[in-house]
């Protein structure tokens, strides 16, 4: 008994680990390669936006 759930255990890290190696690989994709990033766009408490209303703003 001790044996399978050590196996169970195991098999569960190893699971785990290699989903996050694929998500890391999968945000790699996603980041650009020249370094750009994305200045912090700070919002006003309680504002409420639909989605073309975000857009207008983040092309402000």
């Amino acid at each position: 008994e001790i044996m399978k759930t050590a196996c169970m255990a195991r098999n569960t890290i190893k699971s785990i680990r290699s989903e996050l190696e694929e998500s890391n690989n999968d945000y790699k994709k996603v980041m650009p390669s020249d370094g750009d990033v994305m200045p912090p766009h700070f919002f006003p408490k309680g504002l409420r936006l639909d989605s073309e209303g975000y857009v207008v703003l983040m092309r402000d």
